[in-house]
């Protein structure tokens, strides 16, 4: 009888594991992906490329970005800073993808984030989290 319970115990337990796991393929992301949608999008050539943007700096001037993501998980992004300091960075490193969110890995630096959303990347804070504020639309790099 003991024997027998143990059994049911650990069907009950790979029952519920096994309902778990298939709710959380159920669940989206806040632009209404699936996790297989968004693994669709990274897996197909149309998001490896260029993207591209200027965005405004705390200072008042601008920076454009050109952001190369490469199908090895390496990126390299340069930065073109705009006047009063005329200056260019280029930045190598890989990246992660999980569900909706792009982390960058540069090899010398901090971690930078993004948001997928078909050909857009959308600028996270430095926690991965949504920028907030009325200039948060301009933070967006498109596909070239």
């Amino acid at each position: 009888m003991k024997k027998f319970s143990i059994w049911v115990l650990a069907l009950v337990v790979l029952a519920a594991c096994s309902h778990r796991q298939k709710e959380s393929h159920s669940i989206q992301t806040e632009e209404g992906f699936t996790p297989e949608e968004i693994h669709q999008v990274i897996k197909s050539p149309d998001f490896w490329g260029v993207y591209g943007a200027v965005l405004p700096l705390p200072d008042g001037s601008q920076v454009k970005i050109a952001l190369t993501i490469h199908q090895d998980n390496t990126y390299h992004e340069r930065l073109e800073y705009r006047s009063p300091a005329e200056k260019v960075e280029t930045w190598h490193g890989h990246y992660v993808v999980e569900e909706a969110l792009l982390a960058l890995y540069p090899d010398h630096g901090e971690t930078e984030y993004y948001r997928i959303e078909k050909d857009k990347l959308y600028k996270l804070d430095n926690e991965g989290k949504r920028l907030t504020g009325p200039d948060q639309q301009k933070y967006v790099l498109t596909k070239e």
